[in-house]
């Protein structure tokens, strides 16, 4: 399936755009490895490595531009986050909690390189945090916030009425 382990692999990622591999270390236990595997597998599914490379290059060509790191660095941790939401919608507390531990376990076991792969050894904490309060979307939570985009890209893209007159009264 595309899964590769090896024991110079210190935190699991993906790589390749159009025939993407996930890699993982050969450290992890079976439970581990479960939850790991779902995690990259979710990131293939929804693309994020051609999304990576993307914003990878974006960041390189605006290295000089701090407010493009922030970016680089907010849209790591949303992805991330976005992914463990993902796998972890329909778990139960006890899933949670071992997916939790699989994650702290992982990050003890960065290199400095992992920032490029996408696994910010910081932002463990907060991930964790998140994953715990995870509560699915209501459908009118959903419809509201559809209706609110709708209104106001409605109002910020149609002109009023009077301007037409305005223009008219100045000629």
């Amino acid at each position: 399936e595309n899964i590769f382990q090896g024991s110079s692999i210190t935190t699991p990622f993906v790589m390749g755009l159009f025939k993407p591999r996930i890699y993982i270390p050969t450290t992890l236990s079976e439970i581990e490895l479960e939850h790991v595997i779902k995690h990259e597998k979710y990131h293939i599914w929804r693309k994020d490595q051609w999304v990576s490379y993307l914003t990878y290059f974006i960041t390189v060509v605006y290295w000089f531009n701090p407010i493009v790191w922030l970016a680089y660095y907010l849209f790591l941790f949303d992805m991330e986050t976005s992914c463990d939401e993902g796998v972890l919608v329909d778990k139960d507390m006890m899933y949670k909690r071992d997916y939790a531990i699989t994650m702290f376990s992982t990050a003890t076991r960065l290199s400095n390189i992992t920032l490029v792969l996408g696994f910010v050894k910081g932002d463990t904490k907060m991930r964790i945090k998140n994953l715990l309060q995870i509560k699915k979307a209501k459908k009118y939570d959903t419809l509201i916030l559809s209706n609110l985009i709708i209104v106001t890209f409605l109002a910020l893209n149609t002109t009023p009425m009077f301007a037409n007159n305005i223009n008219q009264i100045d000629a």
